[in-house]
């Protein structure tokens, strides 16, 4: 085995989980940056440039005096972007579980087109699982917000166990339901500090979108009007959502080692596998 390989099926302690989200990432970054550029920043480009175009009508209308009216806010482009920021994000998240199944299967130097045709045979498990369970979050947090993240903890390996096991929706979300109980809290301090660093990391790309539209906004009250650059806009929400979209890929990795150190930790995986080879070997 290639002595940079990184055993995936392993228990770790919470800061060996963050230690070797990095350590993946840093191991494979060119290879996961260019398997991420051909299947999501389309996706992600098509979220940056109607978001943009959104914002663009929205701080328009708001600008001739409907700020407070929600319907004539309200656009299709901003429709549209939530449409393509879903795909982004089930996309991302797809790319990065099917690479790590095929490293954990076949090693560091598998062939990255196999990502593509694993992603392709998944594509419609991916989305309808990724919709199904965003859609129990939102419900969850429609109910004093708290429900919302213990759900959100309780079903982060859903779309894990069904890339990785290739089992069903209800058995999967039984099945994280089971692996996250006694390890709820470990699980969300694993989330949360990698959402926190993938928010700081975020803020990078966000600062010129919120720089512009502060500008914007002074302008308006100064002047009783506001002179938008669109191309600007486009320019500056593009950049961020394709900066934000790539980013998930930490806390995807967080999730993905989680997921791998309570299967180790509950059901000894890997020394069964160990064992049955030397069985058959015997």
């Amino acid at each position: 085995m290639n002595e940079n390989y990184l055993n995936l099926h392993e228990k770790r302690e919470f800061g060996d989980v963050i230690s070797a989200i990095f350590m993946f990432l840093k191991q494979n970054l060119g290879r996961i940056f260019k398997i991420l550029i051909i299947y999501v920043a389309p996706f992600a480009l098509l979220y940056g440039i109607s978001s943009s175009i959104g914002s663009y009508k929205l701080l328009s209308s708001i600008g001739n005096g409907n700020a407070l009216d929600p319907f004539a806010n309200f656009n299709s482009a901003m429709l549209l972007s939530y449409f393509f920021m879903f795909l982004s994000y089930s996309m991302v998240y797809g790319v990065i579980l099917e690479y790590m199944k095929l490293y954990q299967e076949e090693g560091p130097q598998f062939d990255l087109a196999r990502v593509g045709t694993e992603l392709m045979k998944d594509i419609r498990k991916i989305l309808w699982t990724s919709f199904i369970v965003g859609l129990l979050i939102v419900v969850g947090f429609m109910f004093f917000i708290i429900p919302g993240i213990f759900l959100a903890v309780c079903f982060s390996l859903v779309l894990s166990m069904r890339i990785f096991e290739n089992i069903s929706l209800g058995d999967a979300l039984g099945r994280s339901f089971k692996l996250i109980k006694n390890n709820w809290w470990s699980t969300f301090l694993i989330l949360f500090i990698v959402g926190l660093i993938t928010g700081v990391l975020g803020m990078v790309f966000g600062i010129p979108v919120g720089i512009y539209q502060t500008i914007s906004t002074l302008h308006m009250t100064q002047n009783g009007g506001m002179e938008l650059n669109q191309p600007l806009m486009i320019l500056l929400y593009t950049i961020a959502s394709l900066g934000t979209v790539m980013l998930q890929t930490l806390p995807i990795m967080g999730i993905a080692f989680q997921y791998f150190n309570l299967v180790e930790e509950k059901e000894s995986a890997n020394l069964l596998k160990e064992l049955e080879t030397i069985g058959g070997n015997e």
